[in-house]
């Protein structure tokens, strides 16, 4: 296998993002399994899956079903992220860097790194390799915006405070003179 081959992060990001699909159906269907419905329709709204995804989704269900039992939890998600991303540190700090490439992909799978920090760490890593990752495309790195996740259920104590307002300054009365 070519540098050029093992470095690509398009592919790397393709196949991240089929499994985070999959993690989400695994997760969803068999909530809404019993849902009215097309239950596909809820994993996609949930994983905002675009038109080919979509179709890439249905064609793995066709292919081997819905899941039966759900997935793992938010937090069993968030504790492999963690796990993965000090796997890729203890496989980096072992000069095993294919290995750590892998591990960071989990992390990003799970939700543990921002698309930014996961475009870093490969180069980072692929420097320390000895080669430069490429990116089949002509892009720019994004924004440090959102991390992919599955969303948790709102906490009231999450919603914004509106901050109390300051001392107003007052001017004196003027006193009528006598």
């Amino acid at each position: 296998m070519t540098a050029l081959a093992e470095n690509d992060l398009q592919a790397r990001r393709t196949r991240i993002r089929e499994r985070e699909l999959l993690l989400a159906l695994e997760r969803w269907a068999p909530a809404y399994r019993d849902v009215a419905g097309d239950t596909l329709t809820y994993v996609f709204e949930i994983a905002e899956a675009t038109e080919p995804e979509r179709d890439w989704l249905r064609q793995r269900v066709a292919e081997k079903g819905l899941p039966v039992t759900p997935g793992p939890s938010h937090e069993q998600v968030r504790a492999a992220g963690y796990q993965a991303n000090a796997a890729a540190s203890a496989a980096f700090l072992a000069g095993d860097y294919e290995q750590a490439r892998d591990r960071i992909d989990d992390a990003r799978v799970y939700g543990a790194l921002f698309e930014i920090e996961w475009v870093k760490l490969h180069r980072f890593i692929s420097a320390r390799a000895g080669y430069a990752p490429v990116m089949t495309e002509n892009e720019e790195l994004p924004e440090l915006t959102k991390r992919p996740d599955i969303p948790r259920p709102v906490d009231l104590q999450d919603a914004p405070r509106p901050e109390k307002p300051g001392p107003v300054a007052v001017e004196p009365e003027e006193q009528p003179e006598d």
